[in-house]
């Protein structure tokens, strides 16, 4: 039983970091756009 235990909690932990990588990696790539968003424009003002 002791063994069930421990295996939640490991679960728990993959949910959580796997929830913090998806929003890390989500804001990553809204950063990525806006900055390739103002490359542009700066190009288009040049």
């Amino acid at each position: 039983m002791g063994r069930l235990v421990v295996n939640e909690e490991e679960t728990i932990k993959e949910v959580y970091f796997q929830k913090i990588f998806e929003i890390n990696l989500i804001a990553y790539m809204m950063q990525k756009t806006e900055n390739n968003v103002k490359i542009k424009i700066i190009n288009n003002e040049v």
